[in-house]
């Protein structure tokens, strides 16, 4: 399963209240967008970690959790978990118990807890194909726009399609070829500022599952 990033219904002031979180599973961890969160390995970090969570909060005693640490939460979407996290704070992840607890060090409060909540766009991103092509001759838009979606969706795989036949675009559009995500295809709509299309007359289908235009937008 795959995910890009964490998100939230909203702000929480107890734990165990419902916390919406997208999870990103790469190989046998958990990781998030490096940018933004990066994983702890060290159990001496995760072992501290969970010490001092656990005196101020029950936590689930038939899993080890994951340990990551905020590192910068300026690039982090969601508004409530942007305003709630601050770089430094630090988050245990129990996949199983389906928990996640935020944990600020330099006041040693819980700032953030809830459960945890798999975001359907990304087991349809996992190993999707992708193709984006250009539709309005600005190619560093272009690039913008592939390596965006590769560091958001890295198990998916992102091709270039070179230009398109019109060159006029007036908007980037986003194309399901397979019509089975939906889920994904309006994650990337928010994600890259996008708008729903089909096909243009102008242009041929590729043979891609997702199909992107990049307009002058």
């Amino acid at each position: 399963m795959n995910t890009k990033i964490i998100k939230a219904k909203k702000s929480l002031t107890r734990p165990r209240n419902k916390l919406i979180l997208v999870i990103l599973f790469i190989a046998v961890g958990l990781l998030f967008n490096r940018y933004v969160i990066k994983g702890s390995s060290e159990n001496k970090d995760l072992s501290l970690a969970k010490t001092k969570v656990g005196k101020l909060i029950l936590l689930p005693t038939n899993e080890e959790p994951t340990l990551a640490e905020v590192t910068d939460n300026k690039t982090i979407k969601d508004a409530v978990l942007a305003k709630s996290s601050k770089n430094g704070d630090q988050i245990l992840f129990y996949t199983k118990s389906r928990l996640v607890v935020v944990y600020r060090p330099s006041i040693n409060k819980i700032v953030l807890a809830g459960d945890l909540f798999a975001d359907p766009a990304y087991s349809e991103a996992d190993g999707a194909t992708i193709i984006v092509m250009n539709g309005n001759n600005d190619d560093s838009k272009t690039q913008g726009i592939i390596a965006d979606i590769k560091r958001l969706y890295p198990n998916s795989v992102v091709s270039v399609g070179g230009k398109t036949v019109r060159s006029d675009f007036p908007k980037t559009i986003v194309i399901d070829n397979t019509s089975k995500k939906d889920n994904f295809r309006a994650a990337l709509i928010q994600d890259i500022k996008g708008n729903l299309g089909v096909v243009p007359l102008s242009e041929t289908k590729t043979d891609s599952d997702i199909m992107i235009i990049v307009g002058k937008d």
